[in-house]
């Protein structure tokens, strides 16, 4: 270990893997941190996490406490705040013996900083000499207004707000002229999603394979499925036969398990390893038409050194070159020229090696811990019991 500065982290709750962006930020904060600092890492657990899960959390972190917040009794604590009101959100996460195990850390150990991971995880946190404090709202957005007043006016009070794109950074700044705000990017395990690792091949046939990879289940991502099949794929097919549309995802909603009656769609569901999936595709579609922050899916195919035809809001906070490291595509008709362009041309050699360069310089997990760690630097440790 570099040094022995020591952080204390706050969780909502444990990195689940099936929790999404949120889940995963923590985790990668986590296992980045351990690399520099003693950590320590207190959150809400449900009653039975798994145990593999557990130990992983314990294996990174010098000192770990996990609390039992039954949902009932979150959902209680939240319905009362708002008779009362007060932020419901804050008033979920609110347990007494998350509060005593904090304050009895902070009297005995010598932690310098401290991050909340969600505007709720604050109320843990007060002012105390020699503590340094962040709050990252990257990692559970605030919903609600009374959460959100919280949130704005909890920010001014913490050395660091931390935001996961440019955009987001700018607009929290706009409404918190106080707070020190900071953008640090969620990533991709660019170590994970290498195209330098063997991958079976999913795809039958002598086929051309087309990607389109989400959250089936999720209303954004079922809406640019059925966008993409319908309005692109369709006439695309109707051309040229050889082509097949692949619609991967853990899960899929009904809606669209129905696409795979249209002619060369298929659907897979309950995926839980993409990087074959992306390994041997020609080329992935990103047509999201609503969402916002960064899509972890265009840059695990940037990483994979895939071409990538996005629209423009499927690629809201990666900052990447139009025309050399991926493609932006605004309307039907230029989708369904770009994949013809790309399919002839067959110039994703360059493109998917300047895709992948973007992410390793800018979006890579590594990348984006290491902006946290300048901005924690080493503060001086204050003096433990």
């Amino acid at each position: 270990m570099a040094t022995t500065t020591e952080i204390l982290v706050l969780g909502s709750g444990l990195p689940l893997p099936a929790e999404g962006p949120a889940a995963l930020r923590c985790w990668q904060m986590l296992r980045f941190l351990a690399r520099h600092y003693r950590v320590h890492f207190g959150c809400l657990a449900p009653a039975h996490p798994p145990s593999g899960l557990v130990g992983k959390v314990q294996a990174v972190c010098h000192e770990t406490h996990f609390i039992d917040q039954p949902a009932l009794l979150a959902r209680a604590r939240g319905l009362g705040a708002l008779v009362r009101g007060e932020a419901p959100a804050v008033a979920s996460a609110r347990h007494p013996a998350l509060a005593a195990w904090t304050t009895r850390l902070l009297q005995r150990r010598p932690v310098a900083a401290a991050i909340a991971l969600s505007a709720p995880m604050a109320q843990y946190l007060p002012a105390t000499p020699g503590l340094r404090r962040l709050l990252d709202l990257a990692a559970k957005p605030v919903a609600g207004a009374r959460d959100a007043a919280y949130a704005l006016a909890t920010a001014s009070r913490f050395d660091a707000v931390l935001l996961a794109t440019p955009n987001g950074a700018a607009d929290f700044a706009g409404m918190a002229p106080c707070a020190r705000v900071a953008c640090i990017p969620n990533g991709v395990d660019a170590e994970h999603f290498s195209p330098h690792i063997m991958q079976r091949n999913p795809y039958r046939g002598a086929t051309i394979n087309l990607l389109f990879s989400g959250a089936l289940e999720h209303w954004p991502d079922i809406e640019a499925a059925d966008w993409l099949v319908r309005q692109v794929f369709s006439p695309l097919h109707a051309r040229h036969g050889c082509l097949r549309l692949h619609l991967v995802g853990s899960g899929v909603d009904r809606r669209v398990q129905a696409l795979a009656r249209h002619p060369g769609v298929q659907v897979h569901a309950a995926v839980s390893e993409l990087r074959p999936y992306l390994a041997h595709a020609a080329l992935v579609l990103a047509p999201l038409r609503q969402g916002a922050g960064m899509q972890a899916k265009v840059l695990e195919a940037m990483a994979m050194q895939k071409v990538v035809i996005a629209s423009p809001a499927a690629l809201d906070g990666i900052a990447a070159v139009a025309g050399t490291e991926l493609l932006v595509a605004h309307t039907k008709a230029e989708f369904i020229a770009q994949v013809r362009q790309v399919l002839a041309a067959d110039a994703s050699d360059a493109m998917g090696l300047a895709a992948r360069a973007r992410v390793l310089a800018d979006y890579s997990w590594s990348a984006s811990m290491d902006r946290l760690i300048a901005l924690i630097g080493t503060p001086a440790a204050r003096s433990g019991t």
